[in-house]
């Protein structure tokens, strides 16, 4: 049996140290062919200490904390509240992945889209905007690699939806599992229903972060919104016929530098002097180059004047000087 107790209100969903610690150990014994039970054990009332299992409590405190109004009505009133749930949802994330073979409930996890879809509409800052996208986008993850049971085909289009409108409007959010995640984010238009104008949009934006080719772009063939009842199929179809297979080694030119995001880099600059700053770096690269041509040059002198200092005749001296070059 693995067990840890509780002897205060921080609990499972507030830190990663439970999933690192409890979680690593139970990941550990699975992989190696164990099967332990676990116990998480409530020892603050000395006379009721109450015994969950690592499911149940994983559960309870989505529903105690992430998807309860009271709670949540009261931490998302300020920024650091935002960024405070956006752990929430990393750390249940996390405590979901350690456990091999545990999986999220259908309607568990169309309860949680539709909770962070519902606050959506209450963005307005920085913030706000980048730790929706963060906590929708490890909704995504559970659905697209199989750890959410029978997600609601509708939601999460409409969540693929929002992410994408959020990251028009605000800016991209460069998280570790968001912004250069080119598989991610292939998916992530793919399940989309908006126009090819903003998935082209999106594209950009997300191009301009990373430094990287736009994943997608509007060909002019299809600007109206795809219809959200469409079967899957024809909406991978659609996506299909213009996205575009991640990076290149011929990375584009400097009209694709100095992008303005929505984490990590300053949002004052005008991505327009993108293209001064590509050139400024192309005459230092001339510069540079120009440099080691003229310090290979020093080093034939240099060369050259030893060699004379062996008093040989000039013949030698020729030959010499060759060998030395080689």
């Amino acid at each position: 049996m693995i067990t840890q107790n509780f002897d205060s209100s921080w609990r499972l969903l507030d830190s990663d140290d439970y999933y690192d610690w409890f979680g690593g150990l139970l990941n550990a014994a699975k992989i190696l062919g164990a099967n332990p039970d676990t116990a998480f054990v409530d020892i603050r009332n000395k006379n009721n200490y109450i015994i969950r299992t690592y499911e149940e409590e994983f559960e309870l405190e989505i529903r105690t904390n992430l998807l309860n109004p009271k709670f949540v009505d009261a931490l998302l009133s300020t920024q650091a509240g935002w960024i405070q749930w956006n752990s929430k949802f990393q750390n249940a994330f996390g405590s979901l992945y350690v456990n091999p073979g545990m999986t999220l409930g259908s309607q568990l996890g169309n309860e949680m889209v539709s909770t962070l879809l519902k606050y959506s509409g209450k963005i307005d800052s920085l913030a706000a905007a980048t730790s929706f996208q963060s906590a929708g986008a490890f909704m995504f993850y559970m659905y697209y690699q199989g750890k959410w049971e029978n997600p609601d085909p509708k939601l999460v289009q409409e969540l693929a939806d929002e992410i994408i409108r959020n990251a028009i409007k605000y800016g991209v959010a460069c998280c570790h599992h968001t912004c250069k995640n080119l598989d991610f984010n292939m998916k992530l238009i793919q399940a989309s229903s908006l126009s090819a104008a903003d998935k082209a949009k999106y594209a950009e934006i997300l191009s301009q972060a990373t430094l990287t080719d736009p994943l997608y772009k509007d060909d002019g063939s299809t600007d109206k919104p795809s219809n959200p009842d469409a079967s899957d199929k024809n909406n991978t179809e659609d996506n299909n016929q213009q996205l575009v297979n991640g990076t290149t080694d011929d990375q584009s030119s400097g009209d694709m530098a100095g992008g303005a995001t929505a984490a990590g880099l300053d949002t004052s600059v005008d991505p327009s002097n993108a293209k001064s700053a590509s050139s400024q770096s192309k005459n230092d690269a001339s510069k540079a180059d120009s440099s080691k041509g003229e310090s290979g040059a020093a080093k034939v002198f240099m060369k050259f004047l030893k060699v004379q200092h062996l008093n040989l005749q000039p013949v030698n001296q020729a030959l010499l000087l060759c060998l030395l070059l080689q």
